[in-house]
């Protein structure tokens, strides 16, 4: 008797879980679970795994499973972050597009155009990718030109600013 009721149990925790389940995979929220969607940009298309959809039904967050566009035909898994007008803002991904270059995913903020505005370095493993941001620099090689101080408490003798 007692192997049937911990079986009729099972049984409801089952139910219940299935319930749970079709609520995730579309509860009116947004949250989505399954293969649906096509990831922003793609060519051929490519469909999501896990999505959160905005206010005007696409998807802000998305991750799948996909190529690396080199052509070698690897797998990677990749993370989206995408405006409401579609673009990405935010990807960590293997963009790569050398044939079998060594997988390198890189966590990458980019602008509406597509183009890459801050990386991670996934050559060197180390910092931010370059180009870095353009920033003043001293020009002049004479070092005994450059400003200096005799002070021996903090001074300041230069200062730039970027436009």
């Amino acid at each position: 008797m007692k192997f049937f009721a911990q079986f009729k149990e099972l049984q409801e925790n089952v139910r219940a879980l299935a319930t749970q389940q079709n609520a995730v995979l579309s509860n009116g929220d947004g949250a989505m679970i399954g293969s649906f969607g096509i990831v922003p940009g793609s060519n051929p298309p490519r469909y999501g795994i896990v999505a959160y959809s905005g206010v005007n039904g696409e998807p802000v967050f998305f991750t799948t499973d996909t190529t690396i566009p080199d052509g070698s035909g690897r797998r990677q898994t990749v993370v989206y972050l995408v405006r409401d007008d579609g673009s990405v803002a935010l990807a960590l991904a293997d963009n790569g597009t050398v044939l079998n270059h060594p997988h390198q995913q890189a966590l990458q903020w980019s602008d509406r155009s597509g183009n890459t505005v801050f990386s991670d370095d996934t050559v060197s493993g180390v910092g931010i990718a370059t180009p870095y941001l353009q920033g003043p620099y001293l020009a002049n090689t004479n070092t005994a030109t450059w400003p200096s101080t005799a002070q021996t408490t903090w001074t300041a003798i230069a200062s730039a600013f970027m436009a």
